[in-house]
């Protein structure tokens, strides 16, 4: 496959500025590479986004509900389908998994207050007083943790668009990668530790856990690739076990639901820079429901906002292997964006019934954080659909729109998002789910999927080198030149960012 070298330049010329649009219209071929301008000031043109990847509307499509979609990364098998009446065409997977809320409650109305009281009310006080003294540790801490983080940004921020970037030696500029790389991994390191020491420090109300029992469709190898929604995925016939297609799963099922695992600073941050590369206007299509891969934060070369996406993503891979029992150079993000979803009059964008492995077969674990404040917008609930014993009905006469009636055989546990927290789960079919609607506001979220599928490919540096390690991290990851750079620093992630 053909690549396009990236610039780096100061402003943006007229060529420039269409190269970046005809790669986003060619995305999907076969001979797909992008270009674009990394800038210290000015933003990238705002890219229409729409779906879980960047998309162009197809002429007819706009008002008869239906549309195209050009995938982004023809790396990820995609059977898509057209669908009268629904806004979204089924696309490598559905940004519509990003509210939820575990207990281990089984009251309807309140499950999480319940849940909550009742872990306080065993909370021992000298527990609680740990906690409260390992908080201000941590605190302490973190103010080292971000320097490191700062000083990160503003090193690579030099090496891609500061005046002496091309005058230095390549001596200085080695010096420079090396001190930036080893400062990234400081950050991951105390990130993770700060996860694993809070999170997961004995009994403690940070983490909520509801086991479920892992399952996959009868006659698997007829029905995995089957990339079913709404009612045909309901018909579907189940038995206990996972698939994992190509992967090294464990066989345990949850929904795990993490407090405060993001900062409100973050949070605010990854809301103000990812709106800056989206949409302005929320009366369009693309206004109302608009998605920013990780592919599109390295090809805007926003420094800054493409750092933060990198710690936030490596943060929750680190706490997904350790929440699973899974080694970690086994897991790697296969696909990430920023979701934003505006309220909206247009029904058919929420309510999609679907399973995260079922629409990509390499979605192993998933996981969701949640950027904005609750008080910003109301609705936008996360439903796990849970089958039950009591069905009066057939399955054949049960769709996603019988789901809440009485005897639909099927229970809806509804959960509310809070800022800062993250939920992680199984992506099988043990956990179907779709979003409500948005009645206002804006809701952001990142989701985030993880697969444990190994991806056989030459290796980016030797291991043990660190040179070529900071070398090829900063061509590849952190400013990279070529589209195929990018997916191959994706692709070994777990090499990249291996702890130190």
């Amino acid at each position: 496959m053909g690549s396009a070298k990236m610039t780096r330049s100061n402003n943006l010329s007229a060529l420039q500025l269409a190269s970046i649009t005809v790669a986003v219209l060619l995305q999907c071929t076969s001979s797909f590479s992008f270009t674009t301008t990394p800038l210290l000031k000015t933003r990238v043109p705002r890219l229409k986004l729409r779906g879980d990847v960047p998309a162009v509307t197809s002429p007819t499509a706009s008002k008869n509900g239906m549309s195209m979609l050009l995938n982004y990364d023809q790396s990820y098998s995609m059977k898509s389908r057209q669908k009268i009446g629904r806004i979204e065409v089924e696309s490598t997977h559905l940004d519509f998994k990003t509210q939820t809320l575990i207990t281990d409650s089984t009251d309807e109305q309140q499950p999480h207050i319940v849940a909550q009281q009742q872990i306080r009310d065993r909370f021992p006080n000298e527990q609680k007083e740990k906690t409260r003294q390992l908080d201000q540790e941590l605190h302490d801490h973190i103010g080292d943790v971000d320097q490191a983080f700062t000083s990160a940004k503003a090193i690579y921020k030099e090496l891609t668009y500061g005046e002496a970037r091309d005058t230095m030696t390549q001596e200085e500029k080695d010096a420079k990668l090396m001190l930036a790389m080893k400062l990234m991994d400081q950050v991951f390191e105390s990130d993770f530790a700060q996860v694993r020491n809070k999170q997961y420090a004995g009994v403690t109300d940070l983490r909520a856990v509801t086991n479920v029992t892992c399952m996959r469709p009868k006659n698997v190898d007829q029905q995995v690739e089957a990339c079913l929604f709404d009612d045909d995925l309901l018909k579907m016939d189940l038995e206990e076990g996972r698939v994992c297609a190509g992967g090294c799963c464990s066989e345990a099922g949850s929904r795990v639901k993490l407090s405060n695992v993001i900062s409100e600073a973050e949070c605010n941050e990854m809301i103000s820079l990812s709106d800056s590369l989206m949409f302005d206007n929320a009366d369009s299509f693309a206004g109302q429901k608009q998605n920013l891969p990780l592919q599109l934060s390295a090809a805007a070369a926003d420094i800054d906002f493409h750092l933060l996406y990198l710690r936030l993503i490596e943060r929750m891979r680190r706490t997904v292997a350790h929440e699973y029992g899974l080694p970690l150079d086994s897991v790697s993000p296969r696909q990430t964006f920023v979701s934003r979803i505006v309220s909206t009059e247009a029904k058919d964008l929420y309510k999609i019934l679907h399973v995260d492995e079922c629409s990509t077969p390499a979605y192993h674990y998933s996981c969701v954080l949640y950027l904005s404040d609750r008080n910003s917008f109301t609705g936008g609930e996360f439903v796990f659909c849970d089958p039950n014993s009591n069905g009066a009905r057939p399955k054949e006469e049960v769709g996603v729109e019988q789901l809440s009636e009485k005897g639909s055989g099927w229970d809806l546990k509804p959960f509310s998002p809070e800022q800062g927290n993250a939920m992680m789960f199984s992506s099988g079919w043990e956990n179907y789910h779709y979003v409500e609607e948005v009645h206002s506001g804006s809701r952001y979220a990142v989701p985030i999927f993880f697969t444990t599928e190994n991806v056989e490919m030459e290796h980016a540096f030797a291991d043990g080198d660190a040179l070529s390690r900071a070398r090829a991290l900063y061509d590849m990851g952190i400013a990279p030149t070529t589209y195929e750079g990018f997916l191959h620093f994706k692709a070994q992630w777990a090499r990249f960012f291996a702890p130190i």
